[in-house]
């Protein structure tokens, strides 16, 4: 699946080192970072992966709420 752009903007604005692995971890099967970081550089992906990132992204947000 092509990834939004908007949204894609506010995933890169909050990602931070260490998160392609981390989010890698959270998808059933298993994926590698590469492939999240590949997401990343192309805007492209599975719906799957879209599905991790988009809640790994939503609990970070959630936690940086908290702290403002």
């Amino acid at each position: 699946m092509q990834i939004p752009p908007k949204v894609l903007k506010k995933w890169e604005a909050l990602k931070s080192e260490g998160d392609p692995q981390k989010i890698a971890e959270t998808v059933a099967g298993g994926c590698t970072s590469q492939t999240i970081r590949n997401a990343f550089r192309t805007g492209k992906c599975s719906d799957e992966i879209f599905k991790a990132i988009g809640k790994f992204y939503e609990e970070k947000l959630e936690l940086i709420k908290e702290y403002i």
